[in-house]
């Protein structure tokens, strides 16, 4: 009887092993590819392809990560806005926490509280600097202007519905509800 347990135990330590591998490996590339776009976002230029914002675009492309870096820099600059730099980081971190054994606690509040600062600094940047800033877009600026469409989206109405007072009272109370979902 004793055999038969230790045989069985066995066999379970193996499947489970390799379901673990697997879990640890596509962990671990989420976190390359949140390392990849960060990277990326954070090196984004309007001069490079696909933009049609800027002819001719750059040769040889001043992403750091190259055509496909500028590409997806391109897009979650688009519709994101600098806000993505917050999700990227703290996906990340996310990321890491749990590769190391830790266990995350009440995930799901803590993406609303990522989602919340995502959406607050897109539009906290927009309303700071709408239409030229001074690290992104350095070629020039898009004609929507700076945020992405979340981020432009967002400061439109709060501007048209709270005024200058009001906006500025819902953004620091995203701000500090965001950070305390995502830290608590």
């Amino acid at each position: 009887m004793a055999k038969k347990r230790t045989q069985r135990s066995r066999t379970k330590s193996k499947s489970s092993s390799s379901v673990n591998i697997y879990k640890v490996a596509s962990e671990g590339l989420l976190l390359a590819a949140c390392v990849f776009l960060f990277f990326s976002v954070l090196s984004f230029d309007i001069g490079d392809a696909p933009s049609r914002y800027v002819w001719p675009t750059n040769h040889p492309v001043a992403n750091w990560c190259g055509r496909a870096g500028a590409f997806c820099a391109f897009y979650i600059m688009k519709y994101i806005g600098p806000g993505a730099l917050i999700a990227l980081l703290g996906i990340g971190i996310l990321l890491l926490v749990h590769l190391a054994g830790k266990k995350i606690t009440q995930l799901n509040l803590r993406l609303i509280g990522l989602l919340l600062l995502v959406a607050a600094g897109s539009t906290t940047w927009y309303l700071l600097w709408p239409e030229r800033s001074f690290l992104f877009y350095r070629a020039g600026s898009v004609p929507d202007g700076n945020g992405g469409i979340l981020g432009i989206a967002a400061g439109i109405f709060l501007k048209k519905h709270l005024a200058v007072l009001g906006t500025a009272i819902v953004l620091v109370c995203t701000w500090l509800v965001g950070l305390i979902l995502l830290a608590d």
